[in-house]
Parts: C-alpha cells; structure tokens; sequence
C-alpha cells in the first residue's frame, strides 16, 4: 500500500474516531494531569502573547508621541521672531526634541534586543509546545480506535479474530508513542509554568529601567529650557484680550448699502431679495441678510416711532416697521430668530446687513 493510501486511510480512521467520541458511542483517553497542566500553560502562552503585542505597539506610539511633539514644538517656535520674549527658549525647545528622539532611538534599539525578541522567543517555545500537543491528539486518538477495533474484533466470529494480533502490535505501537509524549509535554509544561516568573523578572526589569531611561532624560533635557520661560505666566491666557475691533464698533456691519446714495431711481441697492409689503404705501425697506441662506423678505407696513442712530455715515434705517417673511429660517444659535414663510415681523433695528426683530415675544437677529 502506497504512503500516501495509507496516510488517506489513517486520516479516515481518526475523523471516525473523533466522531464516534462526540456522539458518545466511543470512548476517549482522558488524562486530568495533562489537561490541568496544558490549560494552565496555554492561558500563559497568551498573556505574554498579549504582552508581546503591547510592547511593540508602545514603542510606536512613543515614536508617534515624540515626533508629534517635535512638529508642534518647531511650528510654534519658528513664529518667532529676534527680539521676542521667547525666541532663545524656543530654539531651545526645538534642540530639546531632536535630543530626545536620538536618545528614543536608543532606548528603543536596547527595548527591541534586550526585551522585545528575547520576549518573542520565550513565546516561541509555547508556540512549539502547541504543536506538539495536536500530535499528542493525534497519537491518542490512534491509541483509542486500534483499543476499538481490537473490541470489536474479539467480538466477531473465529474466523476474523485472525487480525487480532497485528491490531495489539499497532496498539502497543500506538499506546507507547503517546506515553512517551505524554510524559515530554508533561515536563515541559511544568517547567514553562514554574520558569515563568525567572524569565519574566528579567522582561519587567528591563522594560521600567528603559522606560525610567528615557523619561527621566526627556526630563532633564526639558527642565534647562523652563529658567527661559520663567518671566512667562502662562495662566494669563485665561483673561488675554481680544485685540480686533469689536463687532458693534466694526465697519463691516454697518449697512453702507442703505445709503440713498446707492439708491438710484431703479430701485434699492439691496443684494437681499424682493419684499413682500403688507401696506399699500412704499417706505424704505431695509435690506435682509443672506445669513444662514435663509434670507428674511419683507416689505414695511408701518410708520417708525424714532429713527435708530448708527455709528458710521450710513443713515439710519427707521425701527417698528414690519415685514413679511417669504421663506422659513432656522437660526444656528439662540440669538439668530426663528420664523416661518408667512410670519408677520417686527423690525426692532437695522445695523449693516443685520436686522434685529421680534416674533411671538422673542427677539432675535
């Protein structure tokens, strides 16, 4: 019979064998020792698996973290010019970064030889102990089906109790192999469970000193820059003023385009969109905002009680007038008005391109 014939049939046998045994018409060698000792080494082997993995990806982010703080340090530092508070402190800043990457590098070259593969190998002889614990499967269930056919042989007539011999020689065959493997795994793992902690003092010890390596050198290298930053108070970002003209104070809200002198015979000079009036008698209208693309239309229905006086050249733009609106508006903030297509508003006053009016009791722009 050719090997491969062979190999097919033996594969055949054990699928059998595995089937029978979880249908329960079978029975399986079970050894508690070994079962107890395997569970328990298995659930090591991934631990320090898990471990492994971390490591490699702290080195990463210590690179990413280094780097980070690099580019951060050198945009702010290069906005300075000679003369500035911090010009001298922000080099040394940047001379800061570059010392502490080379001395990552190092540090991390020494993590990878003295932690990191010494790591993976110890993991290595887990891996190589899993494998031979499907072989040991494999060499039990073998065990187990020749016991099987030895059975169920002994229970035929004569005649085929002939095959009884050469089935004992392939099951002392088969039952000596497995206890030879048996024994070896049971070795091993109790030696992998009980040598764990020597190899792991070394493993911690080496990844704290590393680690205490490299802070306390970002550190040192750090605290020579602090002396130039001590005339700083940083807490003083807290209450630093706004340095651009205000708002209210701004020309750019001041409604230039109300100016009768771009208003010529045509029409108003608005860019916002036609009016819908509520009265028969044309006033002047005050032109909407394209704000939020949801652009207030409406024309005035009533005569202003005072006019609103505005900072800038523009003429002010008469209050208590009212407008219709021609298309819903949903504000973005609490002082944007809401309103719908139809809503009757009053214009409370006009700044620029701004209105501020009224609907239902609320005020808003």
């Amino acid at each position: 019979m050719s090997s491969a014939l062979s190999s097919m049939k033996s594969t055949i046998a054990r699928t059998k064998q595995r089937v029978m045994v979880k249908a329960g018409k079978s029975d399986e060698t079970y050894d508690v020792e070994y079962h107890n000792a395997k569970e328990q080494v298995n659930g090591e082997a991934e631990v320090l698996t898990r471990v492994s993995k971390q490591l490699k990806k702290q080195q990463e982010l210590l690179r990413d973290m280094v780097a980070l703080n690099s580019t951060i340090t050198s945009v702010v530092s290069d906005m300075f010019s000679p003369g500035d508070t911090l010009y001298v402190s922000g080099a040394q800043a940047k001379s800061a970064c570059a010392q502490i990457e080379e001395h990552r590098v190092r540090v991390s070259d020494k993590v990878d030889a003295n932690v990191q593969r010494p790591l993976d190998e110890y993991c290595n002889q887990f891996k190589e102990v899993k494998k031979r614990q499907d072989e040991y499967s494999t060499r039990r269930v073998d065990m187990d089906r020749y016991a099987v056919d030895i059975q169920k042989t002994r229970e035929k007539a004569a005649t085929a109790q002939a095959k009884l011999p050469m089935l004992e020689e392939k099951h002392a065959a088969a039952k000596a192999s497995y206890e030879d493997l048996r024994d070896e795994l049971l070795q091993d793992l109790t030696a992998l469970h009980r040598d764990r902690t020597s190899f792991l003092n070394y493993i911690t010890a080496g990844m704290i000193k590393n680690q205490m390596d490299f802070y306390s050198n970002a550190e040192r290298v750090q605290c020579e820059v602090l002396p130039l930053l001590a005339a700083v108070d940083e807490s003083r970002s807290l209450s630093h003023p706004r340095i651009i003209t205000p708002n209210e104070r701004s020309s750019a809200t001041s409604n230039v385009r109300a100016n009768p002198v771009f208003i010529g015979a045509g029409g108003s000079a608005s860019t916002g969109p036609v009016m819908h009036s509520t009265s028969s008698t044309p006033t002047s209208t005050p032109p909407t905002t394209n704000y939020a693309a949801a652009p207030v239309a409406a024309a005035p229905v009533a005569a202003a009680a005072a006019p609103v006086s505005l900072a800038k050249p523009a003429p002010p733009v008469s209050t208590s007038q009212q407008a219709q609106a021609l298309f819903d508006f949903l504000g973005e903030d609490e002082n944007e008005l809401n309103f719908h297509k139809g809503d009757i508003i009053t214009i409370l006053t006009s700044h620029g391109e701004w209105w501020e009016g009224q609907l239902n009791g609320r005020k808003g722009l």
